[in-house]
């Protein structure tokens, strides 16, 4: 499978208004059978240089984006131009990249840049997904309908990412206290303790002397633990950049007991609204492929997701591309393919997003509820374990005192 690289393209329409844009695809062809499916001329594809990103150059959250479309679609609905309601959002934008990024795509618009153009030249900034979506809005006219439908997809994708978030949240936090009790305990309550010992001259049980090692390990060879931990974290940020390490990580992700079934729902489902909402805003099927994929950060499912592509484009009906895919259960496929008889995919993908989103959503919660008795016995085990390591030697003394009188 040959990696993906960015593509800046520039086409110009049967209208023969120019438009350009990024696309992340695997060579200059696969892109130029996009934009031919978009009914555009190819003008030039050029491959961008690679860049690492940024933490500030980062594209903002779901939240934001709903908000940005919803006001955007509002300020469209009561007549306001593209360059005025541009002008009011970068007024009140909270952040200074927006105010940056907006005020771009205003003058980009006043020297008479269509939007999706002027849009396009944030490919850094907004997702593909917007994107598409502005250029099928402006292509029907239906901007406000599309930017509330783009508003209504980031606020649901919002909404999951923070119920999952709060369902695992006090487990997280458990077990972080639980660790920092632990080095906190080992670092500076057990020194005290063994020079205590070490005066009274006492023979130590087992789990005290395993103990008091440990704590002398980690206050003599800290700072090489540290140092260890830090280059293997370095070591992870630099392969994460590479394909093959992604895609062995997102598989054996996806093999996990329950984590697995978990994080495939949400990645079904993730899918599934996304192709829905590019159909219903009136994409064709192959670019609602092209940029449903490119929502999803699972490399081993992206690879799967652009076969499906390739043999739909080849002739091949989205059922029997979903099947042959092994991704989709059998009950999506059976449904994908009464939707594709009846002419009601758009529909039947946003019912099976609402399936497996409520189901996320149960199973995070499930899960939350499951792994909060199993962090707490731990943490009862941890720290009774080190205050029995402590008291162990001192009811043995008492014991030795008592028998001696």
């Amino acid at each position: 499978m040959r990696e993906m690289s960015e593509y800046a393209y520039r086409a110009r329409g049967r209208d023969g208004r120019e438009r350009c844009g990024v696309l992340q695809a695997t060579s200059e062809a696969e892109v130029a059978a996009y934009i031919r499916a978009r009914q555009c001329y190819v003008t030039s594809v050029v491959r961008c240089a690679p860049r690492k990103e940024k933490h500030w150059e980062r594209r903002p959250a779901a939240k934001e984006l709903a908000v940005f479309c919803r006001q955007f679609s509002f300020l469209i609905d009561a007549g306001v131009s593209f360059s005025s309601s541009l002008q009011v959002l970068r007024h009140q934008a909270g952040s200074r990249r927006w105010k940056t990024v907006l005020e771009e795509v205003e003058r980009q618009i006043q020297a008479g840049t269509s939007l999706t153009g002027a849009l396009s030249r944030q490919s850094a900034f907004f997702p593909p997904l917007l994107l598409g979506m502005v250029e099928a809005a402006e292509a029907s006219g239906a901007m406000e309908a599309i930017l509330g439908r783009l508003a209504i997809y980031f606020e649901k994708e919002h909404s999951l990412k923070q119920k999952m978030f709060s369902s695992l949240l006090y487990p997280a936090l458990v077990l972080l206290m639980a660790l920092a009790l632990t080095f906190y305990m080992l670092l500076y309550v057990l020194p005290v303790f063994a020079d205590l010992f070490g005066q009274m001259n006492l023979e130590l049980p087992w789990l005290t002397r395993w103990l008091l090692q440990g704590s002398s390990w980690l206050r003599q060879e800290g700072i090489k633990l540290a140092g260890f931990v830090a280059a293997g974290l370095l070591g992870l940020r630099f392969w994460q950049g590479k394909n093959s390490w992604l895609r062995w990580r997102d598989r054996i992700v996806l093999t996990l007991p329950v984590w697995g079934e978990f994080w495939r729902k949400a990645v079904i489902a993730q899918y599934c609204r996304t192709l829905g909402t590019l159909l219903g805003s009136g994409l064709a099927l192959l670019p609602a492929l092209d940029l449903a994929q490119r929502t999803t950060s699972n490399r081993w499912f992206l690879e799967r997701l652009q076969a499906v592509r390739r043999r739909v484009s080849e002739g091949e009906t989205l059922t029997a591309s979903f099947g042959a895919s092994e991704l989709f259960p059998p009950l999506v496929v059976q449904l994908v393919a009464v939707a594709e008889e009846t002419g009601k995919l758009e529909a039947m993908l946003a019912k099976v997003a609402d399936f497996y989103e409520a189901d996320v959503e149960e199973a995070a919660v499930r899960l939350g509820v499951l792994l909060e008795p199993f962090v707490i016995v731990f943490l009862g085990l941890l720290v009774g374990t080190l205050v029995l390591a402590v008291m162990l030697p001192v009811f043995e003394s008492v014991g030795a005192i008592g028998s001696f009188k």
